[in-house]
């Protein structure tokens, strides 16, 4: 890795919540769907754009884009068994692991350029996370150390958010960040981030829940939308290594040049049989 590994946890409102103490949030907490707006790390139609202005260093940028490809026949998602919970067994849904347009564009791939490249920064917006539909949403999002994260649980049934620490590169996560129940109707869950590994995010009451914030030292992260597509604004100008992080096909990296006002194309492909991980026998 390319960067410190902080060994402390993420404290969401300090250590106490986090291990489910009593203590109370120092910040007044907001609640509900209409608690605070996502900031850097948005989705729209054609991915999610990174790089906000705000406490930017000075100096030239530019914009990557770029598409993320998956040739070669994916497994078919199955069926999530979602009847556990009469709220979420109002829809059906799939499994989100692999997700691939029809004319192959792959979803949920986050493009950073790769940490120690450029001068990092802290974002003011936080990092949202949403529980709808028994789903995290969005599935994948960028995040920088020291940002604020903020849970929020807009279903009417209770989840737990288990957030796991996943070591860059690796399948399997290692240790619990924080493990915390979040009833339909409860405050948001925040604090700020303190760690740089993979932040998976688990829900012990609904199995098949998963998410991921990819945690680097600078905010200039794209999440491949529907189409595979992806934009990451105001990107220092320069010459530097770009990640592309798939949470089943793994890590590509490709060289990216940067110049003031232009536009650098950088486009990733992924091999649905030749990027399979060895241990999962062809079942994500």
């Amino acid at each position: 890795m390319m960067f410190g590994i902080h060994r402390r946890a993420i404290a969401l409102c300090g250590a106490a919540l986090l291990l489910g103490g009593a203590a109370a949030c120092s910040k007044k907490e907001s609640e509900g769907a209409g608690g605070p707006e996502q900031g850097a790390g948005g989705e729209g139609a054609g991915g999610e754009t990174g790089g906000e202005a705000s406490g930017a260093p000075p100096g030239p940028t530019g914009t990557i884009s770029g598409r993320i490809s998956l040739t070669g026949t994916p497994p078919e998602m199955p069926l999530l068994q979602r009847g556990s919970d009469t709220f979420c067994a109002q829809k059906e849904m799939r499994a989100e692991t692999i997700v691939v347009g029809a004319d192959g564009g792959l979803q949920n791939v986050l493009v950073r350029v790769a940490p120690g490249q450029v001068e990092g920064w802290v974002p003011d917006e936080p990092v949202v996370v949403d529980q709808v539909d028994c789903m995290y949403r969005p599935r994948v999002q960028g995040a920088v150390r020291g940002q604020e994260l903020h849970v929020k649980n807009s279903d009417q049934t209770a989840h737990n958010v288990n957030a796991r620490r996943l070591p860059w590169g690796e399948r399997r996560d290692t240790e619990t960040l924080f493990n915390r129940g979040q009833p339909a109707g409860s405050p948001v869950l925040r604090g700020p981030i303190r760690d740089d590994d993979i932040m998976k995010l688990k829900c012990d009451s609904h199995g098949w829940m998963q998410g991921y914030v990819v945690v680097g030292d600078n905010p200039y992260h794209a999440t491949s939308g529907e189409d595979g597509r992806f934009t990451i604004e105001r990107a220092p100008a320069g010459s530097y290594e770009l990640q592309a992080w798939h949470e089943y096909y793994g890590v590509k990296t490709a060289k990216v040049t940067v110049e003031e006002g232009k536009t650098a194309t950088v486009d990733f492909t992924f091999d649905a049989e030749k990027d399979m991980p060895a241990s999962a026998g062809g079942s994500p």
